[in-house]
């Protein structure tokens, strides 16, 4: 998915990351550049020209970036190698555009790696050193967070009882959690919910934690271990002894996936299936697991460095490069159809109650006759 990463305020992004950190009280996942790159937001940078002594310092930063951060030192030597012998090459010399440099380190990053975290970002607008401080939401987050009430874009509940969440992403904590408690509360008495992450790139991993905490009881339960490079530090993601309202645990739950379902997102499913709390319908995730920092290379050109990655207590491994997959494949397109399906006959095997099955059937033929 390359587009994602053409966006906007890059510079605003890179301020933010530190923001986005702090805020995240167990980090299992990556940074809300994702959630800037949705829709309307995703633009090409207008180009700037790029001089020899340019190219050569930004991958000697690169190179260094790698072998001094990157989770996976074994892959440090294969990155360097790949890069210096392109860096030999006609085709190297004859780059003088930023945007097409960064998309040639990146197709060389992506095609040694294959981890879509690990790139170099262009920004046209001068990148600012980093620093400790938490600068506002730049405006074109704060305008797409706005118009798409912080990430929770529609609660419905579906024929059947069954309810409907559409997450399109996860904000900084402090801004969504009443959106998501105000979610929780006007479907806790659904029979059934259908969580809809199709559209969903990522964000914040303190909040996709407080939320999978409702499906779960007060008993914490552990969601997953994030490894970094680091001093090898682990830190441990569990569900919370304490939510707002009542826990929708002992019920069907489903959530939607598609090949754009990335990062926090698939966190989410991830966690959810491993821990036999919710069937995926739909299509494998984009498999962008690790997470890490954006690294400043000069005045127009960061690197975002994965510098840890998630391990599940349960699979002991993650999602990196292969995706969440489905428990029930079907296109992006048919997903709620199919799951809304799924959840209508879990009801009725568990259904002891006529009259309920009665109407349940009826709603079950008519969604299967395509005559809802």
């Amino acid at each position: 998915m390359p587009h994602l990463w053409k966006t906007a305020h890059i510079a605003s992004l890179y301020k933010e990351s530190t923001m986005f950190q702090r805020s995240t009280a167990l980090i299992l996942l990556f940074l809300l550049i994702h959630q800037a790159s949705i829709g309307q937001f995703a633009q090409v940078q207008p180009d700037l020209n790029i001089t020899p002594e340019e190219k050569s310092q930004i991958l000697d930063s690169v190179d260094r970036n790698i072998n001094n951060s990157y989770v996976f030192p074994e892959m440090t030597s294969r990155l360097e190698k790949a890069l210096r012998t392109f860096q030999k090459e006609k085709a190297y010399a004859m780059i003088s555009s930023s945007n097409a440099f960064a998309d040639s380190i990146n197709n060389i990053l992506m095609t040694v790696s294959n981890d879509k975290h690990l790139r170099i970002l262009f920004s046209h607008d001068k990148v600012p050193p980093k620093d400790d401080k938490e600068p506002p939401l730049p405006d074109f987050i704060k305008q797409f967070a706005v118009q798409n009430n912080y990430g929770f874009k529609k609660i419905d509940i579906l024929e059947g009882n069954i309810g409907y969440m559409n997450i399109l992403g996860f904000f900084p904590f402090d801004q969504a959690t009443d959106r998501a408690i105000a979610a929780f509360n006007f479907l806790e008495n659904t029979q059934a919910m259908i969580i809809d992450l199709r559209n969903n790139n990522g964000g914040v991993g303190g909040l996709a934690d407080f939320i999978i905490s409702y499906f779960f009881d007060k008993q914490p339960v552990e969601f997953m271990e994030a490894v970094f490079r680091k001093d090898n530090r682990i830190k441990q993601a569990w569900s919370s002894f304490y939510v707002p309202g009542k826990r929708y645990t002992g019920k069907p739950v489903y959530i939607l996936t598609s090949h754009d379902t990335f990062s926090a997102g698939e966190a989410f499913a991830y966690i959810m299936q491993s821990l036999k709390r919710a069937t995926i319908v739909g299509e494998a995730t984009g498999g962008g697991a690790n997470f890490g920092d954006l690294l400043r290379l000069n005045d127009h050109f960061v690197m975002n460095m994965p510098i840890g990655r998630p391990i599940s207590p349960i699979t002991k491994t993650n999602w990196e490069g292969i995706g969440v997959q489905p428990d029930i494949p079907t296109s992006q397109d048919k997903a709620l159809h199919t799951a809304h399906v799924a959840a209508l006959k879990q009801l009725l095997e568990t259904t002891t109650d006529q009259d309920t099955k009665n109407r349940l059937t009826d709603i079950l033929q008519k969604l299967q006759t395509g005559s809802e």
